[in-house]
């Protein structure tokens, strides 16, 4: 098995850990910026200082429910609201991408320990090869 479907492997299996990779990814470089969600509790925070109408606005172009558990804003300012099931398939769908970054940089970024033992064993199994 490649490294990459180990990580891969380990990522589907760890989801807890997936969700704080994707943020620790974001937070150092956004690449993976289309996995940035913000919690529905978080709102009224990301509003302040916005106009009614804005609001309005971006909630009718956008597709959104307050009762989801989350949202974002689109590249045209709407708003677009997400389940917890919406979110952690976004993210396995984004799987390879998110393995491939771990794989080709993981100094960068704040890797569960686990994970990082993991791509660290397979290179020193790789050179004694």
């Amino acid at each position: 098995m490649t490294l990459r479907n180990k990580v891969i492997e380990w990522l589907k299996d760890n989801t807890d850990e997936l969700r704080q990779l994707v943020s620790n990814i974001n937070s150092y470089d956004d690449n993976l910026s289309e996995l940035y969600f913000i919690n529905m509790e978080d709102f009224d925070d990301y509003m302040e200082g916005k106009t009614p109408w804005d609001i309005a606005r971006s909630i009718h172009f956008g597709s959104f429910n307050p009762t989801d558990d989350y949202f974002k804003f689109n590249v045209y300012e709407n708003l677009e609201s997400f389940s917890e099931y919406d979110i952690q398939n976004k993210m396995e769908d984004s799987i390879d991408k998110i393995a491939d970054l771990c794989i080709a940089s993981p100094e960068n970024y704040d890797l569960p320990d686990e994970l990082q033992e993991l791509i660290d064993s397979y290179g020193y199994e790789e050179s004694e090869d």
